[in-house]
């Protein structure tokens, strides 16, 4: 996969809710999602207006399906991604997703646009 290429998505689950007040949301996978697919240290992509939008897994608590996100640190932020879809790269491409972000856009809501991804992280 070549960096900038948008992998091709599936759904593992769902933002069910938000749980406390410092960002950790609840989550609901599907039937066939493994927990083990969602990673710590890794990225995974919230469906937000029909795209992927790629978050940094800070931490996540297979057992009791708790998801914390970089960058979601109040209530509020959380509450926004309620009802959300969790998606992650298919299989196939899994092993390449951080490529993908090479090129994509960063945007800040007051800010506005900051830069663009210029290489991995590592």
């Amino acid at each position: 996969m070549h960096p900038g290429v948008i992998p091709r998505l599936v759904k593992i689950g769902r933002i069910a809710r938000k749980h406390g007040f410092d960002g950790t949301l609840r989550v609901q996978l599907l039937p066939e999602a493994l927990p083990e697919t969602i990673k710590e240290k890794e990225f995974l992509f919230v469906s937000y207006d029909g795209k992927g939008v790629p978050f940094f897994v800070e931490s996540w608590d297979a057992d009791s399906a708790l998801l914390h996100l970089d960058q979601v640190n109040s209530e509020h932020a959380a509450k926004a991604l309620e009802d959300h879809d969790i998606l992650i790269p298919a299989a196939d491409e899994q092993a390449q997703a951080k490529l993908t972000l090479v090129g994509c856009k960063v945007y800040d809501e007051t800010l506005g646009f900051i830069g663009s991804i210029i290489r991995d992280w590592e």
